[in-house]
């Protein structure tokens, strides 16, 4: 609210601290740190798992977290019966990467 009553501006040090970012990274760099993200997501996490919190992140937006918290246990049934599930204990066990199938 201080930010929003008194019109002070605020850099990326205060907008890091009330979570408006989750990341600083020094300018020109953006770009680059956005794709090593992407990277790491497309290669480490199995893709049902990054489908199914990206539509209860956007139930939580358009329909609140009480409602996107009601679905956490059938998304997660749902996970658990998955090929991806399997091949993520197994890489584990196996101290190997995974290897997902979007099955």
């Amino acid at each position: 609210m201080r930010y929003l009553l008194t019109g002070e501006e605020w850099g990326a040090d205060a907008a890091l601290r009330l979570n408006f970012v989750q990341e600083i990274v020094p300018a020109g760099q953006e770009q680059g740190r956005a794709r090593e993200l992407a990277l790491k997501i497309a290669t480490e996490a199995a893709p049902i798992a990054v489908e199914e919190t990206r539509r209860n992140a956007r139930c939580a937006i358009e329909q609140g977290s009480q409602a996107a918290i009601a679905q956490f246990e059938e998304i997660g049934q749902r996970l658990r019966a998955t090929d991806d599930a399997a091949e993520g204990v197994r890489s584990f066990a196996e101290k190997r990467p995974p290897n997902f199938s979007g099955r």
